[in-house]
């Protein structure tokens, strides 16, 4: 027993070559930045898939406003529309999404819906991040009486 311990020690204590002193201080220094720019991208990438979220969200919730009221209230359902879209991104993550522009949506054929544009916020400015622009649409909720 005391032999199998006395070989580890020598084999732990044995000196490195004076060659391969600080290899892994460079090793590190040469692939801390790439270890960074990984991070960043991951960290990035959740920020943008978390703002896309909050922008389809609030897409949806404000169609269904339009589509509920775009029937009986035939000329103040956008304004209803923009203000509950807005709603739901000050309530999900106003500082997730940045100049937002919230458009009600009357293509015609009985279907409205809502528009969000916005810009997701950068980690850094050098990184490219596409701006967010998510459409809901649906048709237009009406009360038909049964006449049978």
């Amino acid at each position: 027993m005391s032999s199998q311990l006395r070989l580890s020690r020598e084999h732990t204590n044995r000196a490195r070559p004076e060659r391969d002193r600080g290899a892994t201080a460079v090793e590190l220094a040469l692939l801390f930045p790439l270890i960074v720019l990984v991070l960043a991208g991951i960290i990035q990438f959740a920020l943008y898939q978390f703002a896309r979220q909050i922008a389809t969200s609030a897409a949806q919730a404000g169609a269904r406003v339009a589509r509920t009221q775009a029937e009986p209230d035939p000329t103040g359902w956008q304004t209803a529309a923009r203000d509950h879209a807005r709603d739901r991104i000050d309530t999900l993550g106003p500082s997730m999404v940045e100049d937002v522009q919230i458009t009600a949506l009357d293509p015609g054929g009985g279907v409205v819906g809502v528009r969000i544009r916005a810009e997701v916020p950068n980690l850094w400015p050098d990184f490219l991040v596409p701006d967010l622009d998510e459409t809901s649409l649906g048709p237009v909720e009406e009360f038909k009486p049964d006449l049978g």
